[in-house]
C-alpha cells in the first residue's frame, strides 16, 4: 500500500482515480486546491503526487515548483501532471513534473505507473 496525493477540483476525476487506487489498496489523499496539495504532500510523504489542472490558490505549476523547492520533500518524489494533452513542454519540465499521465486511461496503465514508482522508491531506499 502506498500513499498518493491527488490534487483535482474535478470530482469526476477524483472519483475515477480514487476508485482505481483504493481498489489497488492505496491510500488516496484528496486535495481540492494547490494549497491543500502542498500541505498533504508535506504531511503524508506520498509515493507520488498527481496534479490536475486547473487548481485554485496555487496553480498546478506553482505547486510543482513549491514541492521541488521544499528541502523537506525528496527531490526524487514523482510529481505527475494529469492531462489529456500528452505533449511535453518546456513549462512542464521546468516546473518539475516527471511525466504527463492521461486523465482518461486504462487501469493497467495506472497499475504500471504505480509499479514503476514503487520499484524506483525501493531502489532509492536501498542506496
Amino acid at each position: 500500500m502506498a500513499d498518493i496525493v491527488l490534487a483535482t477540483a474535478d470530482t469526476s476525476i477524483f472519483d475515477i482515480f480514487n476508485a482505481e487506487l483504493s481498489g489497488l489498496n492505496h491510500e488516496v489523499h484528496w486535495a481540492m486546491d494547490g494549497f491543500e496539495a502542498v500541505a498533504l504532500t508535506e504531511k503524508t510523504s506520498p509515493l507520488l503526487v498527481l496534479l490536475d489542472s486547473p487548481l485554485d490558490i496555487y496553480d498546478t505549476f506553482a505547486v510543482a515548483r513549491i514541492l521541488r523547492d521544499n528541502p523537506d520533500i525528496s527531490r526524487h518524489l514523482p510529481i505527475i501532471l494529469l492531462s489529456d494533452d500528452l505533449e511535453p513542454s518546456e513549462q512542464i519540465t521546468h516546473a518539475g513534473f516527471v511525466q504527463i499521465f492521461p486523465r482518461n486511461h486504462e487501469l493497467c496503465v495506472l497499475v504500471e505507473l504505480i509499479a514503476k514508482h514503487q520499484k524506483e522508491a525501493a531502489t532509492l531506499e536501498d542506496l
